[in-house]
């Protein structure tokens, strides 16, 4: 059943569910920190593969239906949840820094700091899903 919302709508409450979720949840993003460099090493072939293939099944999915409820062209909400996904894991590596590094003397906006991850993530979500929207020239 298709969506009562407008894609604004819809837009601004997957973007409060992300980065209210990962608010609840920052392990996730300490695990996804170990991903590739030490978990997917340490997989073997077999597992690494299976994992691979049902990831991306699920991430097809979940394309497919932002491309059906937002209206966008087959394949974008793939990429768009792809560059969600980049600067969600960014935005969070960029904010963890260590005790000594946090006790510094830094101008605020000179050093992310863990804070005000959501915060960000939540202005970095919202500035880049809108202009993914259809209709915004950037949008191609």
């Amino acid at each position: 059943m298709p969506s009562q919302r407008t894609p604004s709508e819809q837009v601004a409450a997957f973007i409060a569910s992300v980065v209210d979720y990962l608010a609840l949840h920052p392990e996730l993003l300490r695990l996804d920190s170990l991903g590739f460099g030490v978990l997917e090493k340490n997989m073997t072939t077999e597992a690494l593969f299976a994992y691979k293939r049902d990831f991306t099944e699920h991430l097809r999915q979940a394309g497919s239906r932002i491309d059906e409820g937002l209206q966008l062209e087959e394949g974008r909400g793939v990429k768009i949840l792809m560059r969600t996904y980049a600067l969600a894991r960014g935005l969070w590596q960029s904010t963890q820094h260590d005790k000594e590094t946090l006790k510094l003397d830094l101008a605020p906006g000179l050093m992310l700091t863990p804070d005000v991850f959501s915060e960000e993530l939540r202005e970095a979500l919202t500035e880049y899903w809108w202009g993914a929207l259809p209709g915004n020239p950037s949008s191609a």
